[in-house]
């Protein structure tokens, strides 16, 4: 008989949407049930998931994601899922989630986190409940370096880059969660994020109408370059950084009309480019742009971040590295547009081989069939390829 997992938290669906892939491809692998705000009825609920274990059990696996570990924190913010697609209200998942976290912290069973979150804004709280609910982390950050680490690797010198390391909820940024992934080298799955094989486009670069692009959230570094985007660019960026901020001030959540233009406003901003400057903020994070610029056709164009080499990128092979803005025009002329659509063709060859669902697919199976037999030691990556022991 197939192994059994259980999926425990709230429904809620993110512009990012890697917890839902990862998910999805779990899914894919094993039979799953779900449970929690969003998922159960009011009625399912109030029985409670002790009950509905009973009911649906026994389980190989529990699977959670960080809205498990981190309801205080989010239930503490004025709008908590403004930016989210939910399908339940504050007061269910104020209600409902306390239990099912004890629930979990009680488990005997086998407990998987989906580790997807502000990893440098994380307190010790909240490592303390990852210590005591989780037997697995899937960490979707790739971190290994501290951050007197990264300091050292990547130069840092400009000291207002320095004064935005600071978590996204509150505070400084910290090394709690690297520090904890250097002790869990062994039960932690380094998965990073992928695309969906819809999200790749192969129009030329030669045929899209603009030069540039920088696409995403306004980090200091990026904004150092909208001075190569056009008039119109700059001023949509601007028009729509106003009327989210106003939605965002206003709603409760996220309506799926909005959810959908922003996802295909950001789409079609890299869509329309022939090169997206792409980073991970002073934490070098490999965020799931430096996967989405290249699926969708255009040249990736930024900073090298953690992992870069690991993951399978390669300066002037399927990405073009540049850390001083005032070098882009030099960077692109370097570049002749027959050679850039080389690079292209080249790094959507690495995420098609290595960062799809498909592969993220194939990845949890193998790694998770490890873990069902017992004989997980942890995972990592080289040139590119995937490696479980």
């Amino acid at each position: 008989m197939g192994k059994k997992l259980l999926f425990i938290g709230a429904n809620r669906k993110y512009i990012n949407p890697s917890t839902d892939l990862i998910i999805q491809c779990i899914a894919a692998n094993y039979k799953i049930h779900f449970f929690g705000p969003g998922f159960s009825t009011e009625e399912s609920l109030n029985r409670g998931i002790e009950k509905f274990v009973e009911e649906r059990g026994p389980y190989d696996m529990i699977v959670f994601d960080c809205y498990l570990l981190l309801f205080d924190i989010i239930l503490s913010r004025k709008t908590p899922f403004s930016s989210e697609l939910i399908n339940f209200s504050k007061e269910c998942y104020a209600k409902h989630i306390p239990p099912l976290l004890g629930f979990v912290k009680k488990y005997e069973g086998k407990t998987c986190l989906i580790a997807n979150m502000d990893i440098y804004g994380i307190k010790q709280k909240q490592i303390d409940l990852v210590e005591q609910t989780s037997n697995i982390i899937i960490d979707i950050s790739m971190a290994k370096l501290t951050m007197e680490e990264k300091a050292d690797k990547f130069g840092y010198s400009n000291q207002s880059l320095k004064n935005q390391m600071k978590g996204f909820w509150d505070g400084a940024g910290n090394d709690n969660w690297v520090n904890f992934l250097k002790e869990k080298r062994s039960s932690t799955v380094r998965l990073p994020h992928a695309v969906q094989l819809d999200e790749f486009s192969y129009v030329p670069i030669g045929q899209r109408k603009n030069i540039f692009a920088v696409p995403g959230a306004r980090y200091a570094e990026r904004k150092q370059f909208y001075r190569y985007l056009t008039l119109n660019q700059r001023f949509l960026k601007n028009k729509h950084l106003l009327t989210d901020r106003a939605y965002f001030l206003t709603k409760k959540s996220l309506s799926l009309k909005m959810y959908t233009e922003i996802r295909n406003r950001y789409i079609t901003e890299i869509k329309n480019s022939k090169y997206c400057y792409v980073s991970g903020s002073l934490h070098r994070s490999p965020v799931r742009k430096y996967f989405e610029v290249p699926a969708l056709g255009a040249v990736p164009v930024g900073q090298i971040f953690e992992s870069f080499d690991e993951l399978g990128f390669e300066d002037g092979t399927n990405f073009l590295v540049i850390e001083d803005s005032s070098t882009l025009e030099q960077l692109m002329a370097s570049y002749p547009l027959e050679q850039s659509q080389k690079i292209v063709e080249k790094a959507q060859e690495l995420i098609l081989a290595q960062h799809t669902v498909l592969s993220r697919h194939k990845q949890i199976r193998e790694t998770f069939d490890k873990i069902f037999s017992g004989s997980f030691e942890g995972s990592s990556w080289q040139q590119g390829r995937y490696f479980h022991f």
